[in-house]
């Protein structure tokens, strides 16, 4: 929370929390925070876990609250760390009307192995629906700065809710509206392996469920792009399914 705080801007922001009836004292702290800052802080607090019922919170409760002209995403246990950073990427934006989203590079910190590293590998400066398609994980959630158009074609694609890539999904339908643009600049952090985290949950034997997602959500792009892309995505398939059975194996 503080460090969507020290965002230093020219125009307004609201920050929007979701809290889905946690039981750990999050609702307590992010009242504190909308006691001192009413005009910005705009909490949804649920009464019961909406999450563990299938329902997205995202797309029924997040998004449809949203009044900005360009949304940001940094999840509870990511932080941002560079004040300038939403200035920059809505610059970028405004000036680039052909870009749909802007992402940069983050600081990779892995709580299972104790280390920590950016994401120094070649990178692209723009991405395309192929690159979605084709590429292994490259864009940083919490890095994520997009135009509210892409999030009205999402609500509108009738998403299946088989579908838990929710980043994955996002840029897929950024990438439809326009290019996605890559800034070098470390100016986040993303956590892998924190407890009652995606990566913490597939190391404990959760795999399989996120295969059969990223295989529902390659059909699901299939159909969407009218087979456009239908030769990458059986490219894509196939190296799904032989990660899947490697999967298998060695946990057998």
């Amino acid at each position: 929370l503080d460090g969507f705080l020290m965002q230093q801007t020219n125009f307004p922001i609201e920050i929007i929390i979701h809290d889905d009836a946690s039981t750990d004292k999050t609702a307590d702290i992010i009242r504190e925070y909308q006691d001192k800052y009413p005009d910005i802080f705009k909490p949804i607090f649920q009464k019961e876990n909406h999450y563990s019922k299938g329902i997205k919170p995202f797309p029924n409760f997040v998004w449809p609250k949203a009044q900005g002209k360009y949304i940001a995403i940094c999840e509870g246990d990511d932080n941002w760390t560079d004040p300038n950073k939403l200035q920059l990427q809505v610059d970028f934006l405004e000036r680039n009307k052909n870009v749909s989203l802007c992402f940069h590079n983050a600081l990779i910190k892995n709580h299972l192995k104790k280390s920590e590293k950016t994401l120094k590998n070649k990178r692209k400066e723009y991405y395309t629906t192929k690159d979605v398609i084709m590429s292994k994980w490259f864009c940083p959630t919490a890095s994520i700065v997009f135009r509210k158009a892409v999030i009205n074609l999402y609500l509108k694609s009738g998403v299946p809710k088989n579908i838990i890539n929710g980043d994955l999904l996002m840029l897929f339908f950024a990438s439809l509206l326009g290019k996605i643009y890559y800034l070098e600049r470390t100016m986040c952090v993303y956590n892998l392996g924190v407890p009652g985290s995606l990566t913490q949950k597939l190391k404990t034997g959760k795999r399989l469920a996120l295969y059969k997602s990223k295989l529902n959500f390659l059909l699901y792009v299939n159909k969407i792009t009218r087979y456009k892309y239908v030769h990458f995505i059986i490219i894509k398939i196939t190296m799904v399914f032989l990660a899947m059975f490697k999967s298998i194996f060695f946990r057998y």
